[in-house]
């Protein structure tokens, strides 16, 4: 790997704000007579293995990104960004200072196939391909991962208004999470937001991020 594509990166990132986490299981089965995918319940026990084709766990972490006296955190990601090479929309269209930063693990039914890990970032459709252009977003998201997942109570801040907002029901892109939860949302969103659950999922998607990048620089 070049010398300027180093995985860690210096991030002063002081100001956590509206950190969130969630974690979800799902099964994947393709129809190929409708050429579409359907997502089947992971705790339903009646299902086969040959109904379908992975097993994924899902990994989804936002954070509020600022610009103050002790660095330029919401700055640097926007320059990492016009340094790389992905497709879509990189930027939450709720508010641009807040990075959604999604992994996915896939474990195939088939067992002739490895488990694939994919990063997703904001709106984009498609994963961060896996390339040296986007070393350097994939550093600033790796070296922010571990910081929140070393962050202290006192310095976790959730705005009261943010848990309502749009930006917090849409944590995971494309979906409604308070039809999801339902009248459970209010519950579902604090413990979302809670330290222990964000600092435990962020050490979970550092791990799969190492994993990753050590196989593609392997």
């Amino acid at each position: 790997m070049k010398e300027g594509n180093n995985l860690i990166m210096n991030i002063n990132f002081t100001g956590i704000k509206n950190v969130g986490y969630l974690h979800r299981k799902l099964r994947e089965a393709y129809d190929p007579e409708n050429e579409n995918v359907r997502y089947l319940d992971p705790d339903d026990y009646n299902i086969e293995k040959e109904d379908y084709d992975a097993d994924i766990d899902e990994h989804y972490l936002t954070v509020y990104l600022t610009d103050d006296y002790n660095g330029k955190d919401l700055t640097e990601f926007r320059n990492v960004l016009k340094r790389s090479k992905i497709e879509g929309n990189p930027l939450n269209s709720n508010d641009s200072a807040i990075v959604s930063f999604a992994v996915t693990k896939e474990y195939p039914t088939d067992i002739y196939e490895r488990p694939q890990t994919y990063f997703y970032l904001n709106e984009c459709d498609e994963p961060i391909p896996i390339e040296d252009k986007n070393l350097g977003l994939i550093s600033f998201l790796a070296k922010l991962v571990t910081r929140v997942s070393k962050t202290e109570n006192k310095d976790f801040i959730v705005n009261r208004d943010y848990l309502d907002s749009i930006a917090a029901t849409s944590m995971i892109y494309g979906e409604n999470l308070k039809a999801e939860f339902g009248e459970d949302y209010n519950k579902e969103i604090i413990e979302a937001h809670s330290p222990q659950v964000v600092r435990n999922g962020a050490k979970e998607i550092s791990k799969l991020v190492q994993e990753r990048m050590l196989d593609y620089l392997s």
